[in-house]
């Protein structure tokens, strides 16, 4: 008879499950906990789980690299099984509640039955949004924020055949479970401040059946939303940059010397200037009113001072309206043979502001009259006939006259005889002896 002496190999072949927490995280103390945690879920009898997520996201909770810190946290229903971490770049408050929503994924076994319980409705919504995508293929998932989260909760949920519901919990309402994951979340954002283990990599989940070749990134960090909205935000912001770096407004936007300087509305001359490039700049005129306020604005219009820094022909060539001055964009201001075009030109624009003003005071009073009718009176109006209703004071009464009008009769002398009718004491006596409350 044949004998192997061969020692015998061991194979270990991990689960489903713990694959695929391996394939989407990257920090092995998260893998760690999430199998831990697996492997108590895969030993309960009922195999229906409901999972409280929250998410925290707050601007000043800045990590070591000045990067934004977002918590991720969850906790299952009537137990004291949590879990927590942290995710950074591009910080929303949907983000982590996705990433909660995630990992509560990732813990739960294959075939199970998953609620989840979460007061994020554009968490909700995003993910009903690239559930109703027919194709993994379909590019419309690009232009949704948070795609990259939200392919892996469908892949998953796919992969591992579980069945799948949400559930909206009204935030900040008092629910125990609800406020026990937004503490837990918040736990974890600010822990993962201090600890780089508890980070979660977004881009390790686009190693596990992305439907994308490629990665769109940006120094390295993945563009988790929509792209063209994304360069459309890039552009804008190196344009402002361009803007504060100037020479001509660095010091409005220094903190230091901003406070001696007379305060400029810079919000204001932003969107004029956006109004005017909204028209696309279709027709000479709109073109030549972008670029003559850009030249104003930045001190770039052909005066005398600007004309020579170009070419030496200027160098003997007077102001043409002041000879006696160098003609620049300050002294236009206050040159004496443009005085009477600058009155002209304040008398115009005195006279829109008061046009303006008129407007701008009958939308305040319009306003400041509903926010009144809204706030005060309606309020004022329930407490009212919750007052009617406890004095037990009919329709009926409202519409009998109970008082009289004697032109002969000494209004004091009634008043002394009779200071209240029977009614009005019975009524008063209740509300003395504590039947209207609250009014």
């Amino acid at each position: 008879m044949y004998e192997n002496k061969r020692p015998l190999l061991s194979i270990d072949i991990s689960s489903q499950d713990l694959d695929i927490i391996n394939r989407n995280v990257s920090s092995p103390l998260l893998i760690t906990e999430l199998s831990d945690i697996l492997n108590v879920f895969e030993h309960h009898d009922e195999q229906k789980f409901h999972f409280y997520t929250n998410g925290s996201m707050d601007l000043n909770c800045l990590d070591n690299e000045h990067v934004v810190v977002m918590g991720a946290g969850w906790i299952i229903k009537n137990s004291n099984i949590s879990f927590s971490c942290r995710v950074r770049f591009h910080p929303s408050s949907t983000k982590p509640e996705l990433l909660a929503i995630l990992t509560a994924l990732l813990a739960a076994p294959s075939k199970s039955h998953v609620h989840i319980h979460t007061d994020s409705q554009a968490a909700i919504d995003g993910i009903n949004k690239i559930s109703n995508m027919t194709s993994r293929h379909d590019r419309r998932f690009l232009k949704l924020n948070n795609y990259i989260i939200l392919f892996a909760i469908i892949d998953i949920v796919k992969t591992k055949k579980i069945t799948f519901e949400m559930h909206k919990v009204k935030g900040h309402s008092g629910c125990y479970w609800n406020d026990m994951a937004d503490s837990i979340a918040k736990m974890g954002r600010d822990t993962a401040a201090i600890n780089p283990n508890r980070i979660f990599n977004i881009q390790f989940l686009c190693n596990f059946s992305f439907p994308l070749l490629f990665l769109p990134l940006c120094h390295d960090i993945e563009i988790n939303r929509h792209i063209r909205h994304f360069c459309r935000i890039v552009s804008e912001s190196l344009e402002e940059i361009t803007w504060s770096l100037n020479k001509n407004w660095k010091d409005y936007f220094d903190k230091q010397l901003y406070k001696t300087l007379q305060e400029w509305d810079w919000d204001a001359h932003w969107h004029y200037l956006s109004s005017i490039n909204k028209s696309r700049c279709d027709n000479f005129n709109t073109n030549n009113t972008l670029l003559h306020f850009i030249k104003t604005s930045n001190d770039l219009l052909p005066t005398i001072n600007n004309l020579r820094k170009r070419n030496d022909t200027y160098d003997d060539v007077p102001y043409p309206t002041c000879l006696d001055h160098d003609e620049s964009l300050d002294h236009l201001v206050t040159c004496e043979g443009l005085g009477h075009g600058f009155l002209i030109a304040e008398e115009s624009t005195t006279n829109k502001i008061w046009k303006y003003s008129s407007i701008l005071s009958q939308k305040i009073i319009k306003h400041f009259h509903a926010a009144f009718r809204e706030h005060v009176w309606k309020p004022r109006c329930k407490k009212m006939i919750d007052l009617k209703t406890s004095l037990n004071i009919q329709a009926s009464d409202k519409r009998k006259t109970s008082r009289t009008s004697d032109i002969g009769a000494n209004p004091q002398e009634e008043h002394n005889e009779q200071p209240f009718p029977d009614k009005r004491i019975h009524r008063l006596s209740k509300i003395k002896d504590g039947v209207v409350v609250n009014c």
